[in-house]
């Protein structure tokens, strides 16, 4: 896709976005090219947004990109992933093994509570 059709999915001729009176119709027109009658635009919507999420931006960030006023919205798109989930199990281990080493201390002596020292 070129730089003059990059963008929004769905654009009036020489507009940023379509105007209210295409707004219904465009989406319409392309899911029945596709054929795929059970699929609606909130569908495409909802995909666009949960991958936009999956990008982990800010609350504020996913909102703007959504077009709303309220991050109340974006929360809906913040679904749990596995692979969200490993992530932060992995930074918190990696969070705890700096601490652990931390309190370990250069000298090699395990710290406090250390049975071996």
């Amino acid at each position: 896709m070129g730089p003059a059709r990059a963008g929004r999915a769905f654009r009036g001729r020489g507009q940023a976005q379509a105007p209210a009176r295409g707004a219904r119709s465009a989406p319409r027109l392309i899911i029945a090219r596709v054929g795929a009658p059970d699929l609606h635009f909130h569908d495409l919507r909802h995909i666009g947004n949960t991958l936009a999420a999956l990008t982990r931006p800010s609350l504020r960030d996913l909102t703007a990109r959504m077009g709303h006023d309220s991050v109340r919205a974006a929360l809906v798109y913040q679904h749990k992933t596995l692979e969200a989930d490993r992530a932060i199990a992995a930074a918190m281990s990696a969070r705890i093994e700096v601490s652990r080493e931390a309190d370990s201390g250069a000298d090699g002596s395990g710290g406090p509570g250390d049975s071996d020292g």
